[in-house]
């Protein structure tokens, strides 16, 4: 930080507004502030699962606008069987017993505040192993966690939806 202060105070001394700023800015990136290069969520590129930072399916995924017109399909018919308004966030999930996350295609908020996910299979898909072993572990007394606009939630059960 010294060198930073004397420079700053050789700045102000001179009278040099610019130089000033330019040190402000310096100060501030130095310092971590995340105003002066914030980290942007990107809309369509791939993060590495298909979908992007918002969890859309990601641009030149293949399939992606019949897997997401059938996705949404799914979605729909489990918010009429349940009777809830299903959460179409994107959420990664962990749980004890794997050390691999997990995305659902949806969420819904349970009674007792925890949440049920969602997830939806088309075309004769099967779930993969690592996600079978993932939603096996998944109960009321293991819940797996996520967080929902920024807060930690609990999801306690799963339902598989498939849609021709």
């Amino acid at each position: 930080g010294v060198p930073l202060n004397i420079a700053a105070a050789g700045a102000i001394g001179a009278g040099t507004t610019a130089v000033g700023h330019g040190i402000f800015r310096a100060v501030a990136a130095a310092s971590g502030d995340s105003a002066v290069n914030p980290v942007q969520k990107q809309e369509g590129i791939d993060r590495g699962d298909g979908r992007d930072d918002y969890g859309k399916y990601a641009s030149g995924n293949g399939g992606d606008r019949i897997a997401a017109n059938k996705e949404e399909i799914g979605l729909k018919d489990v918010e009429d069987r349940f009777g809830v308004e299903v959460i179409r966030d994107k959420v990664r999930a962990s749980v004890d017993g794997t050390d691999k996350g997990r995305f659902y295609d949806g969420l819904f908020k349970n009674a007792d505040g925890t949440y049920t996910a969602i997830e939806v299979k088309s075309g004769g898909a099967s779930p993969t192993a690592s996600q079978r072993e993932f939603d096996g572990l998944v109960s009321a007394d293991n819940p797996a966690r996520a967080m929902l606009h920024g807060k930690l939630i609990e999801i306690t059960r799963v339902i598989p939806k498939e849609v021709p």
